[in-house]
């Protein structure tokens, strides 16, 4: 049986679908609830790393934002996928994927954090806006 606030993730999931649909936009769904899948699952052989590896996906800015969204009540898998996107795949975080990051880090009370990826934005000349 789901609980309460997985009942709701998934409400929201079908919801962000039908929109997605109903724009005529590819449906990235699938992609990030198999990313989630990974991230999440815990007492594996494998790091979180080594099984994104595998799979092989491509990221773009949609995908790990939507990821970084995706429950993430635990900050450290949230950041220890956002740095691994960063590393490989050629992907450059973007201003909303900043800014997901930092509610993330505000929200852990990670404030030394929030400020490195300031400094990272300002470093990689990452446009900030209104909610950075």
């Amino acid at each position: 049986a789901m609980d309460k606030v997985e009942q709701e993730e998934a409400n929201t999931s079908v919801l962000v679908d039908t929109q997605l649909e109903n724009s005529g936009a590819i449906d990235v769904s699938p992609i990030v609830h198999k990313v989630t899948e990974i991230v999440r699952a815990a007492n594996c052989a494998a790091s979180m790393e080594e099984r994104l590896e595998r799979v092989g996906l491509e990221f773009d800015a949609e995908i790990v934002e939507k990821v970084l969204k995706r429950g993430f009540k635990v900050p450290h898998l949230a950041s220890r996928f956002f740095n691994w996107v960063k590393l490989g795949n050629g992907f450059c975080h973007t201003t909303e994927t900043y800014n997901t990051m930092m509610y993330i880090a505000v929200e852990a009370k990670e404030f030394v954090l929030v400020k490195e990826l300031v400094e990272e934005m300002e470093k990689n000349s990452c446009q900030k806006d209104i909610k950075t």
